[in-house]
């Protein structure tokens, strides 16, 4: 036999028992079934039915008490803002000769030039620009100018060193000489195309000038750049780079003089910082499409012919101690 089915109440119409008790009531008057078998005392209150904006002004009153009493500092809240220290990244002192017109020569002065060079080095993690810095600062000292960073990548550190010298009350003067330093990354990185002089720092010259271009809203400008650098990359087989010990295949070319556009990495380090910059130009390539609705310049998943192949980046540090497999050259395909 089938128990009896419980009806189902309208808010209010249960006993104050099994209400309390948060149990389903029959509503049975002047006693309803659970009551009667636990012969407890069953009674009914009237309860007034409220508008639902009252109901709901109500719990906003509650929400911000909560609120107020949750952000309000309390004794020991207070105790801890005033004994904890406040952690503060503190900008390069400024060098002394950064005086006239010390933005104007091609070739800045040392001091000038490890000073901006510092700034980016300080902020470079907020952009997520992977190289090897030691690598990076043995080149800049180096006296053989051939061995020295090209100035599509210096320019483009300089122009972020002034772009990041804003967060900085005392060093808004450098923030002035941005167009400057932009005009100036523009002309190197096309010097270092008309020489093919250095490419992969013309490659991270152009990942910069791209994210510079984008932070500060101008995305036709800096998805010009990109889509010129990400097609390039692809040229240089950056998208093939499958094994993080470098096993790059060999492309043909139909061409009988098999332009090489990059010579194989002469170590672990230029080989990750290849494999870096090609997922740095993938980010790009990808921040295009999702903000601005751009085109991906750089193949799509689906693509048989030029799918990417690289692995994910590593730790810097751990390129330093790979052996490389022999040289592999890089042809245009």
């Amino acid at each position: 036999m089938q128990s009896p089915t419980i009806p189902v109440l309208r808010r209010g119409e249960a006993c104050v028992e099994c209400r309390r008790r948060k149990l389903r009531c029959d509503g049975a008057k002047p006693n309803c079934t659970i009551c009667l078998k636990a012969d407890r005392k069953c009674r009914y209150e009237k309860i007034l039915a409220r508008p639902v904006y009252l109901v709901l002004q109500e719990r906003l009153a509650a929400l911000e008490r909560r609120y107020q009493r949750l952000t309000s500092a309390s004794p020991r809240t207070a105790i801890l803002r005033t004994t904890m220290p406040t952690i503060q990244i503190d900008t390069p002192t400024p060098v002394q000769d950064m005086t006239g017109q010390w933005w104007e020569p091609e070739d800045l002065s040392p001091a000038i030039r490890d000073y901006l060079v510092n700034i980016f080095m300080l902020h470079r993690p907020s952009i997520h620009f992977c190289f090897h810095e030691p690598t990076f600062r043995a080149r800049l000292a180096s006296p053989d100018e051939a061995e020295r960073p090209h100035r599509a990548l210096l320019e483009s550190i300089y122009l972020f060193a002034c772009y990041f010298s804003s967060r900085f009350p005392d060093n808004q003067s450098l923030v002035h000489h941005e167009e400057h330093f932009l005009r100036r990354a523009r002309q190197a990185l096309m010097e270092s195309l008309s020489y093919s002089d250095r490419l992969m720092d013309f490659l991270r010259g152009s990942v910069l000038l791209t994210q510079y271009l984008y932070m500060r809203g101008r995305f036709l400008e800096g998805y010009h750049v990109h889509c010129g650098a990400a097609r390039f990359a692809l040229s240089c087989g950056l998208h093939r780079l499958t094994s993080f010990i470098f096993n790059s295949p060999v492309y043909t070319n139909s061409n009988p003089s098999n332009i090489v556009l990059l010579q194989p990495p002469a170590n672990g380090i230029e080989l990750g910082e290849r494999i870096s910059t090609f997922w740095m130009i993938y980010m790009c390539d990808k921040l295009s499409s999702v903000v601005a609705g751009f085109v991906c310049a750089l193949p799509s998943e689906s693509d048989a012919v030029d799918s990417v192949e690289t692995v994910f980046p590593r730790m810097m540090d751990e390129y330093e101690l790979v052996s490389l497999l022999p040289r592999i050259a890089l042809i245009v395909h």
